[in-house]
């Protein structure tokens, strides 16, 4: 998601955009926030500090700021979006999806625009749907790896898991370095029982994250099917080890 700019420097929000821009992002926020609600760039100050909130993995914190953006600014794409993303966070697919067709409608483009749209779909109950829409855009633009990744999503969702095997390496293949695709396809190679497959993208997910919890335990179950009973426990005591917040943060952000 993009950023608002001032149309000046000497716009309210300029020691906003300044903090924002120095990575002082609580300091960002927070001056977001004080710009005064008459201020021609209030609805801005809003949707920049719901991005960062986003950023941050706060959804529940950009919630109420992205609601005022959006109810300044109804046709905004940008705002429309951002808060759909936001929706989907909290889990309530509904809204999401409703704000997400508003962006669509609006002139919101571009692959995060339809993946987002797509999967909310899909978690309002039409994975079918999201499927199908996927497809259409991974042909649209067939080098990005969140498309992939979120179609093998939706085809796990249907039970295709081996077609969802299939979207989770092209997302792979395209983004080597992105883990949300290779846990996913290491649980797709789990389901087709390919564990030697599954325990190698495992075990690339740990060589970036060490500490990443669902690598752990998804490592623990391969090795214990394959009778790696020592090690197998060895790793679920590593992942019980680990802070909660760890936990917390990886598995909230697993898949997508």
């Amino acid at each position: 998601m993009r950023y608002r700019r001032p149309m000046s420097e000497k716009a309210p929000f300029a020691r906003a955009e300044a903090a924002r821009r120095a990575g002082d992002t609580a300091a960002a926020r927070r001056l977001y926030a004080a710009v005064p609600r008459d201020a021609p760039m209030r609805p801005e100050a809003c949707y920049n500090c719901g991005v960062l909130a986003l950023d941050a993995g706060q959804p529940a914190a950009a919630l109420v700021p992205l609601r005022e953006a959006v109810a300044a600014r109804p046709d905004d794409p940008d705002m429309l979006h951002a808060l759909g993303v936001c929706l989907r966070q909290l889990g309530r697919p509904e809204a999401a999806l409703n704000a997400l067709r508003l962006a669509h409608a609006a002139g919101a483009a571009g692959p995060a625009a339809a993946a987002d749209l797509a999967m909310a779909t899909g978690e309002s109950g039409d994975w079918a749907a999201a499927a199908e829409a996927l497809f259409a855009d991974r042909q649209h633009w067939p080098g990005n790896a969140r498309l992939a990744n979120a179609h093998g999503r939706a085809l796990a969702h249907g039970q295709a898991h081996a077609a969802a095997a299939d979207a989770f390496r092209s997302a792979v293949a395209l983004a080597p370095g992105f883990l949300a695709a290779r846990r996913n396809l290491a649980a797709a190679w789990q389901r087709l029982g390919y564990m030697a497959e599954a325990r190698a993208q495992w075990e690339a997910v740990l060589a970036r994250r060490p500490d990443d919890a669902e690598a752990r335990f998804g490592r623990a179950t391969v090795r214990l099917a394959q009778g790696d009973w020592a090690e197998g426990f060895a790793d679920y005591e590593a992942r019980r080890r680990l802070p909660r917040c760890v936990i917390q943060r990886v598995t909230e952000h697993l898949q997508y």
